[in-house]
């Protein structure tokens, strides 16, 4: 089940995106992002009520995907599809991210939606790992 979360997610998301990521944030961040901030969405999908994945983004003139991940022996399944769907649904311009080099099913996946690569960025993770910043138009 794909749905908007809630403040009541963000000890879920938290510990997903720990599980998930080097670089993750924090729980603080995403209840405060959550509760405060306008420009923020946030989409779960749920399965006997536990988070296997999600994607949050920020939308302004244009959205920018900050996390979006599906637990691993859920992936392959269309969740991911489904979760950036919602993104596309609220986005009203130029959708961009940054994806690690190294992560090449992620940057497969964004391509297959019209994301090109737009530039590097040198040292972008805190472990030195380059990032792409992808864009679509």
């Amino acid at each position: 089940m794909i749905r908007p979360a809630t403040i009541l997610d963000a000890k879920m998301i938290a510990d997903l995106d720990n599980m998930m990521f080097e670089d993750s944030l924090d729980f603080n961040f995403i209840y405060t992002d959550l509760l405060n901030n306008p420009m923020a969405y946030y989409f779960v999908c749920e399965e006997d009520n536990k988070i296997i994945g999600y994607i949050n983004c920020w939308v302004s003139d244009n959205t920018e995907i900050l996390n979006f991940c599906v637990l691993k022996e859920f992936q392959q399944k269309g969740i991911g599809t489904l979760l950036f769907n919602e993104v596309e649904k609220v986005s009203n311009g130029i959708i961009s991210l940054e994806v690690r080099v190294s992560n090449l099913n992620a940057i497969n996946f964004y391509s297959k939606r019209g994301f090109i690569k737009a530039t590097i960025r040198k040292g972008y993770y805190s472990n030195g790992e380059d990032a792409i910043l992808m864009v679509r138009m």
